[in-house]
C-alpha cells in the first residue's frame, strides 16, 4: 500500500506537522476573536454603570437650565449647513438636557434663536470659566472623550 520507505508512523508525523500548520491560524483568529467578543460584552456590561456616573452632573444642569454656552468648531459647520448662521462666538442657548448613559452621554437641546433648535452633546459646547459647573462640565468632556476613544478602537 504504501512504499517501503515511508512508514505509517512517518505518515501521522507528517499529517500532524500538516495539521497543526493550516489548524494552527484558525485557531489563534479564533481565539482573537474570542478575546474581542469577551472585551466587546464586558464593555456592554458596563454601559449602565455610565448612564449613573454622568446622573450627578446631568441632575445640576438640568436644575441650572437655561444655560449660555458656545459650539466647537465642528457644531458650526452643522449650523451652517442647515443655512443657520452661526460663529464660534455665537452663544448658544441650552434649554434642555438628557442622560443617554454610555450610547450618546449627556445631550442637550440648543438653539442659537429660540427657532433653530438641535441636540447636541455635551462635548461639541463649551462654557465660560465664571459658569459655577464648569470644572465638573470640563472633566466629564475629558473622559467622555478617552471613553470615546476607547470605544473606536474596538
Amino acid at each position: 500500500m504504501y512504499p517501503a520507505y515511508i512508514l505509517p508512523h512517518t505518515l501521522v508525523r507528517v499529517s500532524v506537522a500538516l495539521t497543526f500548520y493550516f489548524i494552527q491560524p484558525l485557531l489563534d483568529q479564533l481565539r482573537m476573536q474570542a478575546e474581542r467578543v469577551n472585551l466587546i460584552l464586558k464593555i456592554t456590561d458596563n454601559m449602565g454603570m455610565y448612564k449613573y456616573e454622568y446622573e450627578a452632573l446631568f441632575q445640576k444642569m438640568k436644575a441650572s437650565l437655561p444655560i449660555k454656552a458656545y459650539p466647537i468648531r465642528e457644531l458650526v459647520q452643522i449650523f451652517r449647513s442647515n443655512k443657520n448662521s452661526v460663529t464660534l462666538n455665537t452663544i448658544l442657548t441650552i434649554t434642555d438636557v438628557f442622560n443617554s448613559g454610555d450610547i450618546s452621554g449627556i445631550m442637550c437641546t440648543i438653539s442659537n434663536d429660540g427657532e433653530n433648535v438641535t441636540v447636541s452633546g455635551l462635548t461639541h459646547l463649551l462654557f465660560t470659566k465664571d459658569f459655577h459647573l464648569y470644572d465638573e462640565i470640563i472633566a466629564y468632556q475629558k473622559k467622555r472623550a478617552k471613553r470615546i476613544e476607547k470605544l473606536n478602537r474596538l
